[in-house]
């Protein structure tokens, strides 16, 4: 995955969720890490 970048205009006020850039939670046991799945 590319790094994002901010542009200008609306998108600046409200920029895309984790979720949208393909992050998914984690599970039980688990944590996130700079948008990396971890366990605890």
């Amino acid at each position: 995955m590319k790094p994002y970048e901010m542009t200008v205009g609306p998108e600046g006020y409200l920029p895309p969720s984790v979720s949208e850039r393909g992050v998914i939670g984690p599970s039980k046991g688990e944590g996130l890490v700079m948008g990396k799945r971890v366990p605890e």
